[in-house]
């Protein structure tokens, strides 16, 4: 007998190790869906409109303060003073642009990859602006701590890809720490906490970006589930079409729009029931509602009630609607019973007006009503099964 304990151990570890290479691969560079990262990215514009804006009115608050303590030695501070304008202007100019996307919906809209430069290098401008004041102060033998502050204050707002952020911070403190090294050898500095906090920062930033991603995922499933559900209780179940509730929504456009109303209905309809039973006038209703979407916009057609249908539509010519009407009734012609010489035909009628009240648009239905009335009347003193449509205006 062969032992293959040895191989199968092998083989498990494998397969540990794959695991563990994809887990780090996965934590290192997330697959976001496309939609979810552009959410990501509408969130750190929101936010980082707010970063800058309170970044230029502290810097500028400083300033005062600064200016005010230091009237006599202003010539020797020329370098702070410059560097402490260059992050205002920066700021304001940031958030300016930032300010002027989030007010349009249109560039909302957009891939909003541009944004996510201007995030990039506005982050990577900050840091450079708190490296070079750190040293100053490190040079004058005080706390560094504008670089540190930077670091944090994106670090808790803003969320970047991993990778990104990983690159950011690495080139960040392997700099700042050549800087320091330059100097004096880093005496300083506590090697293991810098580089420690460097670690902790991109954990941070990684673990936000994961947990936004998460929540907006969350948030998109819940909203598509709501829009599924609010269109089935909008949608007749059998037809496809609107239903009742639905065309309650619809009328309140109405009020001071010219419209046009049809309302049409099958032609013996009951009998058809009664002859070939109830799934035949399911598949019926399903074939003249389908035409009916075919010919006018789905969001235009309603089922009414039974066999009975209502279309309204808006600033529409009346050549036109009687086109899309014709070519309605044409395709109704075609359907045929099966077993049988009998084909289906549908009464209508139609009126065009502009109510200016929820009255007056009740009052257009009732005269839709009526012309249905007239020409289904029409039809059956024909007593026949051809299609003719009758209208009033």
């Amino acid at each position: 007998m062969i032992d293959d304990s040895g191989s199968g151990k092998v083989g498990d570890l494998t397969d540990r190790k794959h695991s563990l290479y994809r887990k780090i691969a996965d934590w290192i560079h997330p697959q976001v869906p496309k939609e979810v990262f552009r959410e990501i990215i509408k969130s750190n514009v929101c936010n980082l409109q707010w970063i800058a804006a309170a970044v230029s009115i502290l810097e500028m608050f400083i300033l005062v303060l600064y200016t005010i303590r230091q009237a006599d030695h202003l010539a020797d501070e020329l370098d702070s003073l410059f560097s402490v304008l260059f992050c205002i202007v920066l700021s304001i100019a940031v958030a300016v642009h930032l300010s002027k996307v989030t007010r349009s919906e249109e560039l909302l809209e957009q891939k909003l990859y541009r944004e996510r430069g201007v995030l990039i290098a506005y982050y990577t401008v900050l840091m450079i602006w708190g490296m070079a004041a750190s040293y100053r102060h490190y040079v004058a033998g005080e706390q560094m701590i504008t670089f540190f502050i930077v670091e944090v204050v994106f670090a808790s707002f803003v969320s970047m890809e991993p990778m990104i952020s990983f690159i950011l911070l690495l080139t960040g403190h392997t700099i700042f720490f050549y800087m320091i090294f330059m100097i004096d050898g880093a005496c300083r500095l506590n090697i293991l906490n810098y580089f420690a906090l460097g670690v902790l920062l991109w954990l941070g930033m990684t673990l936000h970006y994961r947990i936004l991603a998460r929540q907006i995922s969350q948030r998109q499933v819940v909203e598509h589930l709501n829009r599924q559900l609010n269109e089935l209780s909008l949608t007749d179940p059998l037809t496809g079409i609107g239903n009742r509730l639905a065309l309650k929504s619809k009328l309140k456009s109405v009020p001071g729009c010219h419209v046009t109303v049809m309302m049409a209905d099958i032609d013996h309809f009951k009998e058809v029931n009664d002859t070939f039973g109830h799934e035949a006038g399911d598949q019926i209703l399903t074939r003249v509602s389908e035409y009916l979407r075919q010919s006018f916009p789905r969001d235009c057609c309603f089922r009414y009630g039974g066999d009975e249908f209502l279309v309204l539509m808006q600033d529409i010519s009346e050549e036109e609607f009687n086109r899309r009407r014709n070519q309605w009734l044409s395709r109704i012609s075609k359907i045929e019973l099966p077993e049988s010489s009998m084909t289906i035909s549908c009464s209508s009628g139609y009126i065009t007006g502009s109510p200016q009240t929820d009255i007056e648009v009740q009052e257009l239905i009732r005269d839709a009503d009526l012309a249905l009335y007239c020409d289904k009347k029409n039809h059956h003193e024909m007593n026949n099964m051809q299609f003719s449509g009758g209208g009033g205006t």
